[in-house]
């Protein structure tokens, strides 16, 4: 029976740091995205090797050229697109939080109707706070508890 905890224990352990671990990756990666724009747009980012192209494909001097080209003269507009698409996924999050605030707040007030003033005083004091992601702070100290002592 023992091994059985352990073993249920110790999956549920790795999968917990497998799903954290994939979105430490999606962070990093939107990060990346985010500076690969700064430092000259998408293209940079997705520039085909023609070196590789030109040996894996058997292509002349000419047509690498002209690939280039091509590549050079839709960069801008790609570049135009991207930042568009940026734009509004920034507009679409912003309108997503004030939406998730609003029912927060509505929430907080249909809460205050049912509890006492001394239910909902405690229960601010023992719980989150209402719309912050991050704990009370404990013994009037911000920010994370402290380590564990040895």
């Amino acid at each position: 029976m023992k091994k059985i905890i352990g073993m249920i224990l110790f999956l549920g352990l790795g999968f917990g740091s497998y799903a954290q671990q994939d979105s430490m990756k999606h962070k990093k990666m939107m990060m990346h995205q985010k500076d690969s724009m700064k430092m000259g747009g998408m293209m940079k980012m997705h520039q085909p090797n023609f070196d590789k192209l030109k040996t894996d494909l058997g292509l002349t001097d000419k047509q690498v050229a002209d690939w280039k080209k091509m590549e050079e003269s839709m960069k801008p507009e790609m570049d135009k697109m991207h930042e568009k698409h940026m734009a509004e996924m920034e507009a679409m999050h912003e309108k997503h939080q004030a939406e998730m605030e609003k029912m927060k707040n509505q929430k907080n007030e249909q809460l205050k109707s049912i509890l006492t003033k001394d239910q909902y005083e405690k229960f601010l004091k023992s719980h989150p706070k209402l719309g912050d992601k991050k704990m009370m702070p404990r013994d009037g100290k911000k920010g994370p508890p402290p380590p564990p002592k040895n």
